[in-house]
């Protein structure tokens, strides 16, 4: 499953963390979004640079800046911790190999939490989720790729891409910010 650690991997990475200074990982981003260490620098398709806390800020957190294997910066945030498996915090911006943004997610203790905005690699905003307590995400706003508003205050049509945003993966009805009847794709196509 993806996002799914298992119990040795979770004794694995809470030792890491306890040893862990900041630095420049290798990671794979192929089998969760945000990025795991690579399990070789063959393995890897972008790097991770750890930071200390700037000495101007007050919030302690670790400055997490990831770059495509081609040099662009492809995440920046802030983590409780200085590993590579990190636990953002606040806001984390992601950006499509063109430079542009790709999404302002909003992390609480390493988890998404509050609004998130996702945009098209061709910069128009693209959909708003909020996400909330217990995992449950409310589909807020969706807009398709020629700016037409489909889904707006949680009811219309939405649809979902594939993390590269290049095509469809599902799309039906949402009512209240949640799916609705009958939708069309697959569930992890990618």
């Amino acid at each position: 499953n993806e996002g799914v650690v298992s119990r040795g991997d979770e004794k694995e990475i809470r030792a890491q963390r306890a040893a862990a200074t900041p630095g420049l990982y290798v990671i794979d981003t192929t089998r969760i979004e945000y990025g795991y260490p690579a399990s070789s620098q063959q393995t890897a398709n972008a790097l991770r640079k750890v930071s200390y806390p700037d000495s101007a800020s007050t919030d302690g957190l670790f400055i997490v800046t990831d770059y495509y294997l081609g040099g662009k910066v492809r995440q920046m945030g802030k983590s409780l911790n200085p590993t590579p498996y990190v636990d953002f915090e606040g806001p984390c911006i992601q950006f499509f190999a063109n430079g542009k943004k790709k999404s302002i997610i909003n992390y609480d203790d390493g988890r998404q939490l509050g609004e998130a905005t996702y945009y098209y690699p061709s910069s128009g905003i693209y959909a708003i989720k909020e996400y909330q307590e217990y995992g449950n995400v409310y589909l807020k706003k969706c807009v398709d790729s020629a700016g037409h508003i489909i889904a707006d205050n949680g009811k219309g049509h939405w649809i979902d891409y594939d993390p590269g945003m290049e095509r469809i993966t599902m799309q039906g009805d949402i009512d209240n910010g949640k799916p609705q009847g009958k939708w069309n794709g697959r569930v992890n196509e990618i």
